[in-house]
């Protein structure tokens, strides 16, 4: 019989030992491939915002370019694109998959849905991809954590698709102004700041609706400038028709019912004579519906910077 080269000690502490060793290997694999799939996700979004960078540059080209509105106009649908611009040149970490990715590796995988406003760069938002956001959406910006949200399947050659980005672009924007406005020491921006990020049953669904009023108008502007005034003419002639924009505006079959909507607000804007400067009540009411409909709850700002719902 050969004789065994380890002890009863040794054999003891060989049993308690390998279990601990398993584990603490199957928990190091378990954090390579958690780590794996944070920089999987980061390079998917840097995919996707290599995207939309080129997008909004060529958006840009086609407002700057041209014809139909003031130099005044024009500016004032640039702004939300130079504010695109700035975040893209002077934020580093504007790739929220690579802020999420840094966070785990230091061990506070929760910090990156806590939106931190840097009171020194307003100016500063975040880009990521949900592909769980509705295919109606296609972009949301969320003020709570200062973050735009793409789906990955977003369609960069298609100016709908190009719209609703330019729309969220706005939101962005909007939220750009309100945090200079705290950053400079105002008082009242800083009410209305705290309003919108209060904790109460109905907060993820309020929204201000002069911001909606203001991103849609603005998006109807830029729809109108990519076919070349045709929009305009068409809602005010009451000849609008979802067919002919399939084609001119590049939406796939699955996107009609989103092109009948925004086709709908462009023929509610232009009725009611509502501007990049004037909303017409009668937009306004129609704003107020839509998003309650959607089961959102539309507010008011008061002159206080109070925020209130709209009776």
């Amino acid at each position: 019989v050969d004789t065994c080269p380890y002890s009863l000690m040794d054999l003891c502490q060989l049993l308690l030992i390998t279990p601990t060793l398993y584990l603490a290997d199957q928990a190091s694999k378990r954090e390579k491939q958690k780590l794996a799939q944070y920089s999987d996700r980061e390079k998917t979004t840097a995919g996707v915002i290599d995207e939309l960078d080129r997008s909004t540059a060529a958006l840009k080209t086609s407002i700057q370019n041209n014809t139909l509105y003031s130099a005044e106009i024009t500016k004032k649908l640039l702004a939300p694109l130079e504010l695109y611009e700035r975040n893209r040149d002077q934020n580093p970490k504007r790739n929220k998959a690579t802020q999420k990715r840094e966070h785990y590796e230091e061990g506070r995988e929760d910090a990156s849905s806590i939106g931190s406003f840097d009171i020194t760069n307003p100016e500063a938002f975040s880009i990521d991809v949900d592909d769980e956001l509705s295919p109606a959406l296609v972009a949301e910006y969320l003020s709570t954590d200062f973050t735009l949200v793409v789906r990955s399947d977003i369609d960069q050659e298609s100016r709908l698709d190009t719209s609703i980005s330019y729309h969220e672009i706005v939101h962005a924007y909007q939220d750009y102004r309100l945090k200079s406005r705290v950053a400079s020491g105002d008082s009242q921006a800083m009410r209305t700041y705290m309003s919108l990020r209060e904790k109460t049953a109905d907060s993820d669904e309020r929204l201000i609706i002069s911001n909606e009023e203001e991103a849609y108008i603005m998006q109807m502007y830029v729809l109108n400038i990519l076919s070349q005034g045709r929009l305009e003419q068409e809602a005010r002639s009451g000849t609008l028709t979802a067919d002919s924009y399939m084609d001119l505006f590049h939406v796939q079959p699955s996107e009609r019912s989103m092109l009948d909507f925004f086709l709908a607000v462009a023929d509610a804007m232009y009725d009611s004579s509502t501007t990049i400067d004037t909303v017409s009540p009668i937009f306004r009411q129609y704003m107020v519906d839509h998003h309650r409909r959607a089961g959102r709850v539309p507010y008011d700002i008061t002159p206080s910077g109070d925020i209130r719902i709209i009776p």
